[in-house]
């Protein structure tokens, strides 16, 4: 019986060894591939990283140019504003009594010097036309801002011009 015993446990104890070996095996097998799989995750999550740096980088400076633009239309806005109050402001007394003065004027050159009514017409005419492009916003700010004497030249001039080509 001990032999039986002996035989038994020895292939008991073989049996387990080759369990035991096989076990490791797989063991051992499945850490190299959890060290494989856990190598692949840590670049994935490096390139993640470094997707959502780009992404993050690209949310800054789009950011900043937003902002820089709408710093640019604020000053803008307020350019236009101050424009706008300039050129609603009431005349105050003194412009009214230039303005009446050149009334005045203008009355007393209809008398005096003959010929002057049609050409005064005329010029009134052109001056309502001029008026009504600056209002429209078709005439260009430099010239809104400026006497049109300093942006056109005088007809004359424009005139002897035409007739030396």
């Amino acid at each position: 019986m001990e032999e039986f015993l002996k035989s038994r446990v020895g292939l008991c104890i073989v049996s387990f060894l080759i369990g035991l070996c096989v076990g490791v095996i797989f063991l051992f097998i499945s850490k190299i591939r959890n060290a494989f799989a856990k190598r692949n995750f840590k670049i994935e999550i490096k390139n993640l990283k470094s997707k959502i740096d780009d992404l993050n980088q690209i949310i800054v400076d789009s950011g900043i140019s937003y902002s820089s633009q709408l710093d640019e239309l604020k000053k803008k806005n307020d350019t236009m504003k101050k424009t706008i109050n300039i050129l609603d402001r009431k005349p105050n007394r003194k412009e009214l009594k230039t303005l009446y003065l050149y009334d005045k004027a203008i009355h007393i050159m209809y008398g005096k010097v003959p010929g002057f009514s049609p050409m005064w017409e005329d010029a009134l005419k052109d001056a309502e036309k001029e008026l009504e492009k600056n209002e429209s916003g078709k005439k260009r700010l430099f010239e809104k801002i400026f006497h049109p004497s300093l942006v056109n030249p005088p007809i004359s001039a424009k005139d002897d011009n035409q007739s030396d080509n």
